[in-house]
């Protein structure tokens, strides 16, 4: 690693920042509020092999529901075609196999950091790390970040990650967007998993 590149891990405030950048990004963090106003008229999916259900925008699609990864895939209307990455919003069921809730999203942050430190992205910058919020009436975790690709695209990748577990599984809620949007895009996730519900 030069010097050029800049590491900073600070346990306090939980940022970490891979690679050298100009951009300095802010993030919010707030708990989902109540959404039952917001939320009367959205389309309901409801999915009786993961036991959940869960609320999207009427102006929302479902692009697409993968058993092999167990992930639902839904499409916002700020997917834009033009871009390389486009939006989506993804619902993944893991098996936690035994791992604790934090343990988990620290062998996810662990895995970003390996993707850095073998060149897979050429920068990382973890915005915010906070347990102070709750899913479905458990406790959860949120994790915002951009990356940029090692492929040659300048544009950055910046994900916001919400993740809870009931019993041995973890519920992985991921908006995947091109640019610095994420931030501007956070309360439409937060009011979609504000009606999530495990049956």
């Amino acid at each position: 690693m030069t010097l050029s590149m800049l590491l900073i891990f600070s346990l306090g405030s939980n940022i970490v920042v891979l690679g050298n950048s100009s951009q300095v990004v802010t993030e919010i963090t707030t708990t989902p509020s109540n959404t039952t106003n917001t939320t009367s008229n959205w389309t309901k999916y409801v999915d009786s092999a993961y036991g959940m259900k869960i609320k999207y925008p009427p102006d929302w699609n479902i692009k697409q529901v993968n058993r092999k990864t167990n992930t639902v895939i839904f499409s916002p209307p700020f997917d834009v075609d033009s871009v390389k990455y486009p939006s989506k919003f993804e619902v993944t069921v893991k098996n936690s196999y035994n791992h604790t809730l934090s343990d988990y999203i620290f062998r996810n942050i662990n895995y970003y950091i390996l993707k850095y430190l073998l060149g897979d992205f050429k920068y990382l910058y973890i915005d915010d790390l906070n347990a102070n919020t709750t899913i479905a009436d458990l406790p959860a975790y949120k994790l915002v970040y951009h990356a940029i690709l090692n492929d040659n695209y300048s544009s950055p990748i910046g994900a916001i990650e919400f993740f809870t577990k009931s019993g041995n599984t973890i519920y992985e809620f991921k908006l995947l967007e091109e640019g610095y949007n994420v931030n501007k895009n956070k309360h439409i996730i937060e009011n979609i998993i504000g009606t999530f519900e495990i049956f």
